[in-house]
């Protein structure tokens, strides 16, 4: 084959891929903001986004392009009719911050397809929306504020009920006139009707209407059936303000169809605020620090934090407090929590704080100790005034005259246990728990949208609260301490686990760690060892030379019957002391289960005397 024949074959496999791959579609998205810059993808209104798209897909029929309209979110509303066509959907940038008003009809569908109109604030209107005869048409995630002249939505649909009628889905209409006007059975879903003077006026028999909430309306205009729909109040933040989103306790949250839950899957609420394409959650702030600087008398805290990205938060709002997760601080000289900071800072500074100690706090009760490898599990009651506790614990008694050096802070003043660490297994520690108060400041920090609503921290124009930091001031008081527990660390892995020489004699005898005649012999140890001097000697005796005759005895199985032996007497002897019938079964079995091992060794020994 020449190269002008390799030339020719791939120009005709070119030739064919045309022809035969189909061209791969387009999506443009045209922005319609206020002041655009002058290119073919911006534009200063809806309808001459329309136009162009209308345009572009008028003049080649088997264009693949398709065309998304854009709204830019704009405290200035955008004030012109406009007409969709099919297949071109009109989305606000934020249904909080998105704007259409103006007089007669805004959106007029009539005859056209698959249109979606969502994430829009709908003001001052006679009609927001028309729809006649448009399948497909989708309108979600709207408010509608219109005034009590206006309808929010009319619907004049001439088709049987279907598949593609138009839908209504997570909008809210308050104090409009009629919220919806319809001749046809439409879906109507997760929606909250308040303060109208007509939620629905239809002449068709509405069998689609769920998960909805009425309350407040002068004419409902339909039957409520019980357990259907929800008639309590809604609890917008602050609906005289614009804003309606739902406050964290309102009965609308999570109550919606469970079919449309928000873009985090974590609820289906009812209302603009609620669904698939609600408005994004406000981010929380992360990063959070606090750095002290304080006198004798009074303290200065700096609190800063990482800068969000997020173009929708217009400020940050600073909670403190004198106590965990109660932020009613009045004490600070730049105001009461919470304190407001503009969106380009990320630091606020808390003065004039008082530095006062507090009373000395009750001692805690030392509850108990559990063992663990190379620590203790310690546990105790909680005192109501404690910032923190103190762990104080030493190999020597002590008393509250004669505290040793060694001890732990635990911070939280609901921390009721502590593992302590970095101790020696098989040697026995005194341990006691003094609580601890101090003077301590508390802050967290909020991203807000809205300055001028009250602040509601959880809300959608608020965000949840940022991590609690806390910061102690002045001096720290200390109580006297608890009652004195004392214990042994030891490893507590079983038998055959010897990596660490931790196995201990009767373990490995027996076979594993939880065979109830080693149990015996460590509450054996428990009861009448520890609670003496010449008992806790032994035992340190016992943890230091243990896991040496351990490990020989799991090397050298024929010893495990004769330790078993050595040890009967005393395992009866607790069995006995706990429970003496259960006791006498066991030893009479265990009697039966070593005898014929007892013979075979007197065997063995012999055998291997006689070879001498």
């Amino acid at each position: 084959m020449t190269f002008s024949d390799i030339k020719h074959f791939y120009t005709i496999v070119a030739i064919l891929l045309t022809v035969t791959v189909p061209s791969v579609a387009r999506a443009v998205d045209l922005i319609v903001e206020h002041n655009p810059p002058s290119d073919s993808t911006h534009y200063s209104t809806i309808q001459a986004a329309i136009n162009y798209a209308s345009n572009v897909l008028a003049a080649a029929s088997t264009s693949t392009t398709s065309f998304r309209i854009l709204v830019q979110a704009d405290p200035t509303p955008y004030s012109e009719p406009f007409t969709p066509i099919s297949n071109v959907p009109i989305i606000g940038n934020s249904t909080f911050g998105t704007f259409l008003s103006g007089t007669g009809t805004l959106a007029s569908l009539n005859g056209v397809s698959s249109v979606t109109i969502r994430n829009f604030t709908f003001k001052n209107a006679g009609v927001a929306i028309s729809v006649v005869n448009s399948p497909g048409t989708n309108i979600t995630n709207n408010v509608f504020n219109l005034g009590s002249s206006g309808t929010a939505i009319q619907v004049l649909n001439s088709s049987a009920i279907n598949a593609t009628s138009p839908s209504i889905i997570n909008n809210t209409f308050y104090n409009n006139g009629t919220a919806i006007s319809t001749n046809a059975d439409i879906p109507i879903i997760n929606n909250i009707f308040s303060s109208n003077a007509n939620a629905i006026s239809t002449t068709a028999t509405m069998t689609q209407i769920t998960y909805d909430d009425f309350y407040n309306n002068g004419n409902i205009g339909i039957a409520i059936a019980t357990g259907q729909f929800g008639t309590a109040d809604p609890l917008f933040v602050n609906p005289a303000g614009g804003d309606f989103h739902l406050q964290s306790g309102s009965p609308c949250v999570n109550s919606g169809n469970p079919s449309y839950t928000n873009s985090f899957n974590t609820g289906s609420d009812m209302g603009a605020y609620g669904g698939q394409f609600s408005d994004i959650v406000l981010p929380v702030v992360t990063g959070l620090t606090a750095t002290l600087a304080a006198t004798a008398t009074s303290a200065t805290i700096t609190l800063n934090w990482n800068a969000t990205s997020d173009t929708q938060v217009k400020a940050y709002r600073v909670y403190y407090g004198a106590a965990s997760g109660i932020y009613n601080g009045t004490q600070a000289t730049e105001g009461s929590s919470p304190l407001t900071v503009p969106v380009s800072a990320t630091s606020e500074t808390l003065s004039g704080l008082s530095v006062a100690g507090p009373a000395v706090p009750l001692a805690p009760t030392f509850i108990s100790t559990a063992p663990l490898n190379q620590a203790l599990l310690l546990s105790w009651t909680t005192v109501p005034s404690a910032t923190g506790y103190r762990i104080y614990y030493s190999t020597s008694s002590f008393s509250m005259s004669s505290l040793p050096t060694t001890f732990i802070d635990v911070s939280g003043g609901t921390v009721s246990s502590y593992q302590l660490s970095g101790l020696i297994n098989g040697t026995n520690y005194f341990v006691a728990i003094s609580a601890l108060a101090q003077t301590t400041y508390y802050a967290t920090v909020t991203t807000v949208l809205d300055t001028t609503i009250a602040s509601n921290p959880g809300s959608a124009n608020e965000s949840s609260y940022s991590q609690e930091i806390n910061q102690p001031v002045g001096s720290q008081q200390v109580s006297t301490i608890s009652n004195i527990l004392s214990d042994f660390p030891e490893t507590i892995s079983p038998y055959p686990n010897l990596k660490n020489g931790g196995c201990f004699i009767a373990t490995a005898a027996y076979g594993f760690y939880s065979a109830p005649q080693v149990q015996a012999l460590r509450d054996f140890r428990d009861r009448y060892l520890l609670t003496n001097a010449p008992g806790r000697a032994f035992v340190s005796l016992y943890y230091h030379y243990g896991p040496h005759w351990a490990q020989i005895i799991t090397t050298h199985p024929f010893l495990k019957p004769l330790v078993r032996i050595a040890l009967f007497p005393l395992v009866c002897s607790l069995f006995l002391l706990k429970d003496p019938y259960t006791a006498i079964k066991m030893c009479v079995l265990i009697f039966v289960l070593l005898t014929p091992i007892i013979i075979i060794l007197r065997k063995e020994l012999q055998f291997v005397g006689c070879s001498r």
